[in-house]
């Protein structure tokens, strides 16, 4: 191993730690800028007095936030991938708004994880309008929850470029968007005010459970928790755990819609595997019975049951 290479060792598996995050070897060009960050913030003289540094302070304090920052993937943009959106809408909007109408409440709280700059939830919230058509009586609540501080503020801003914009319907793109400045647009307040922001570590939240201490989600118990292409990111070891924790984080009847990659049904058990269009959908049951018909009585011992009645066929047509 190399000088750099030994020197990178212990950030990285500190990073791993605090995160859940697995380090491939790709990492190896983002740590050296990671961690020249955090030094400059801290002061510590070298990658040594760093880690211990670290290892006594908060994952939301400047100095892991510039590491998070750095290392983290963050690629998205409104309506990535259509074809997912469109199947989520038909598998799982559609029949939690039915359901919500069923029971009266008119209410759903949808969780999206790993939001990064916020265009999922947005997303969801242009869906959601799309499908409810300003039908009175609704609350919605949307929750877009990540670890990095710098994103979240940049989606509480709202502003975009034109390629996360790009897979927006131009009429659409018109209601929600107005230009700000070359090649980038700005969201509205109107949709900007139907989604909240949290900092959460999914991680230290699904450990946080394993030993026994509820540590819920912002947002939860949730009708629909989105959590793609989160887990993979993860480190093996801890993927079934944070798939457990996700489970626990759905109200009955929810959903929970997770990237192909991520689709271990083992993990998510009891929730019911769906696989639909473009989207992998885990439904948590929701407890009630299954409705059963009443028996037809029975004819008293005295009275002979009545005879079928003969079906009705109908008469031949004469010969010509």
């Amino acid at each position: 191993m190399s000088e750099d290479g030994r020197h990178l060792a212990p950030f990285r598996s500190l990073i791993s730690q605090r995160f859940g995050l697995a380090m491939p070897e790709r990492f190896d060009r983002l740590l050296p800028r990671a961690l020249a960050r955090a030094m400059e913030i801290t002061g510590a003289r070298d990658a040594e007095a760093l880690c211990l540094h670290l290892e006594t302070r908060p994952w939301t304090a400047p100095a892991w936030q510039a590491v998070i920052e750095t290392v983290t993937v963050r690629e998205t943009s409104f309506f990535r991938q259509s074809g997912w959106w469109d199947s989520l809408a038909q598998a799982a909007l559609k029949p939690l708004i039915e359901a919500r109408r069923r029971d009266g409440s008119r209410h759903l709280r949808c969780l999206s994880l790993g939001c990064a700059s916020g265009d999922e939830p947005y997303s969801l919230a242009m869906i959601l309008h799309r499908l409810l058509l300003g039908e009175p009586g609704w609350t919605v609540e949307i929750v877009g929850a990540d670890l990095c501080q710098a994103a979240l503020a940049q989606a509480q801003a709202g502003i975009f470029d034109a390629r996360a914009v790009q897979e927006i319907e131009p009429r659409e793109r018109e209601l929600w968007f107005r230009p700000a400045g070359r090649q980038r647009f700005a969201l509205s307040e109107s949709l900007r005010s139907r989604v909240a922001f949290r900092l959460f570590n999914l991680a230290e939240a699904a450990e946080a459970a394993r030993a026994d201490m509820p540590f819920p989600a912002p947002g939860a118990p949730a009708d629909l928790v989105i959590c793609r292409n989160v887990i993979i990111h993860m480190e093996p070891s801890r993927q079934p755990g944070i798939a457990h924790y996700l489970t626990a984080q759905l109200r009955s009847g929810g959903r929970l819609a997770v990237s192909p990659v991520e689709a271990t049904a083992a993990w998510f058990a009891p929730l019911a595997f769906e696989a639909t269009g473009q989207a992998i959908l885990f439904t948590k049951p929701d407890g009630r019975p299954a409705p059963q018909r009443k028996p037809r009585p029975c004819p008293p011992a005295s009275e002979p049951a009545a005879a079928p009645r003969p079906l009705a066929l109908p008469k031949a047509a004469p010969a010509a």
